[in-house]
């Protein structure tokens, strides 16, 4: 009896299974027939349109059931992509994501010994996690790879003033000079230099020649300000400082170097308000690199990782190693998965790849991290274009309208979307809203076509004659 009952409650769940399976083929059939049952397309009228025709599926299936299965697919396409982007943030130990970061950086000078793109993100991981010897010497490797890239010679001399090796920075922004490479940036670490090592004359002579050629530079003025208060040469000390802090400067260095001049020119006053402001600001950080290296917290941490593999992801892909470059970039995002600069970089891979499933499976992750990049949201409806899914490429196009209503760009996508599908009239009314909003060659010539396909030679003549010359 026993025996029998165990049987009975073993078949049970079997019987169970067979039900449901049979109630959900049938519920997919009803269903097919019901859509089925529903016109897909209306007549429109000549009015300014309120509800655009949705325009059927151009596959034609051969059964109910299949009708059902392909719709629910298209509801869930994004699952036909081979990545699959994290959500949540990974909590590693700060000794982990240390490692790792070298782990990257090592890769990529193994592989790529001579390319000085990758020696500089290794330069880079050792400068961060406080190994300066080390990334002095490989960014001193790339100065010799490639000798007239600024970029080196700049990190060479920040990463030795960082550390107190004022002598080393000025030599190598003088070569950097010798071999023709100048920059707003080489002048003002040129600048930074002079000033500590005491040579404030030829200090003032080079971010003076600096500020010519751009007199939008904050920093430049300070250490000009800085280096004119040395020289005992006060009112044009002051004059500097004051536009460094016009320019959007806020530095305890500033409000110093402003307070000592106030004091030297007899303004007491000044002075004081000048302390009062450096007392709101704070401490600094340590200007001393040994004593910053020794304070680097799981945040920072994290941060240098995330620097290493952006850097890092880029080099691959300019070197040709695109699966290494995808990988890299979906490790990131496994740290960060609001990166919207990585989610780019993937869309461009996949785009050129021609993955757009892949493309499309990051684009919507952007589209959820910020719905007002309209480039990105046309993106997303052109890939549902190219698919046959008119009704979300025009829902996605529709939406930039929603969010930017005074920009032609929707309205012009608009057009273009409804001059493909042959509805004129339509895209008539959006072609003239676009150029309402940018009376722009191109936005004459989509209307001019539209009313050429209607035959409103007339209309044409009179948009023409409006056209700018």
């Amino acid at each position: 009896m026993n025996v029998e009952v165990r049987r009975n409650q073993g078949l049970l769940p079997l019987f169970i299974a067979m039900i449901a399976l049979g109630f959900s083929l049938l519920s997919l059939w009803l269903g097919a027939n019901k859509a089925d049952s529903f016109p897909c397309q209306s007549k429109t009228d000549s009015t300014p349109p309120k509800d655009l025709v949705q325009h059927k599926d151009p596959v034609q299936r051969s059964a109910p059931v299949q009708n059902a299965i392909s719709e629910s697919n298209s509801e869930l396409e994004s699952l036909d992509a081979k990545v699959c982007l994290p959500t949540a943030n990974l909590n590693y130990p700060q000794k982990d994501m240390e490692e790792e970061a070298f782990r990257v950086a090592n890769d990529l000078l193994r592989r790529l010994p001579s390319d000085p793109k990758a020696i500089h993100v290794a330069a880079i991981c050792n400068s961060q996690f406080h190994k300066a010897a080390e990334a002095e010497k490989l960014w001193l490797k790339c100065i010799e790879l490639s000798p007239k890239t600024e970029n080196y010679y700049v990190n060479v001399a920040a990463n030795a003033l960082f550390l107190g090796n004022t002598e080393l920075a000025l030599s190598t922004l003088e070569k950097a000079k010798q071999n023709d490479v100048d920059s707003e940036n080489i002048s003002h670490h040129m600048g930074l230099a002079l000033g500590r090592l005491g040579e404030d004359e030829r200090a003032v002579l080079i971010l003076k020649d600096a500020i010519q050629k751009n007199p939008e530079l904050g920093g430049h003025w300070m250490l000009l300000g800085q280096s004119q208060l040395k020289l005992n040469q006060l009112d044009d000390a002051k004059t500097s400082l004051l536009k460094a802090e016009e320019l959007g400067l806020r530095s305890r260095a500033l409000y110093l170097a402003l307070m000592s001049v106030s004091m030297r020119q007899g303004l007491k006053e000044d002075a004081g308000n000048y302390r009062k402001v450096i007392d709101e600001l704070g401490d600094e950080a340590p200007d001393n690199g040994r004593e910053r290296y020794q304070t680097v917290s799981d945040r920072e941490t994290k941060k240098h990782l995330l620097a290493v593999l952006g850097e890092a992801m880029v080099v691959f892909r300019d070197t040709g190693l695109l699966e290494d470059a995808e990988h890299t970039a979906l490790r990131l995002l496994a740290h960060e998965p609001n990166s919207y600069r990585t989610c780019v970089f993937l869309t461009e891979m996949y785009s050129n790849s021609k993955r757009t499933l892949d493309e499309l499976a990051v684009r919507q992750r952007m589209l959820e991290l910020n719905p007002a990049d309209l480039m990105n949201q046309l993106q997303v409806a052109k890939i549902y274009s190219e698919r046959g899914k008119h009704g979300k490429c025009e829902a996605g196009i529709r939406n930039v309208i929603a969010i930017a209503p005074y920009k032609a760009l929707g309205y012009a996508a608009m057009a273009e979307f409804l001059v493909s599908h042959k509805k004129f009239e339509q895209a008539q009314w959006y072609a003239e809203r676009a150029l309402e909003r940018e009376r722009s060659a191109g936005g004459f010539r989509l209307l001019t076509t539209i009313l050429r396909a209607q035959g409103k030679d007339s209309e044409v003549k009179k948009l023409e004659s409006s056209m700018p010359k």
